[in-house]
């Protein structure tokens, strides 16, 4: 089942600050996320959040040294931000 990439406020800022390299990347993963956002394969290292986040139900998708925040629901995949690694954690 294919879904749908919303793209909240924060993350439609946080795309716009990267330089134009890593935001094609990221986008590109994002788009991908659609088709299966739950399973870790070759260019996609996706993670459950644990902690504090469980509750919220989030996934991160590490590109480059970037990091997607994401929630899935029925038939959307929503990005919640975009952070390079240092600042992420």
């Amino acid at each position: 089942m294919k879904r749908e990439v919303v793209v909240r406020v924060a993350a439609q800022r946080a795309l716009k600050r990267l330089d134009a390299t890593a935001r094609d990347r990221v986008v590109a993963a994002a788009r991908s996320l659609g088709e299966d956002p739950f399973t870790a394969r070759p260019g996609m290292d996706i993670r459950r959040l644990k902690g504090e986040f469980e509750r919220e139900d989030l996934y991160r998708l590490r590109v480059g040294s970037h990091r997607v925040f994401y929630a899935v629901g029925d038939d959307t995949v929503t990005l919640v931000d975009v952070r390079k690694r240092d600042a992420a954690y």
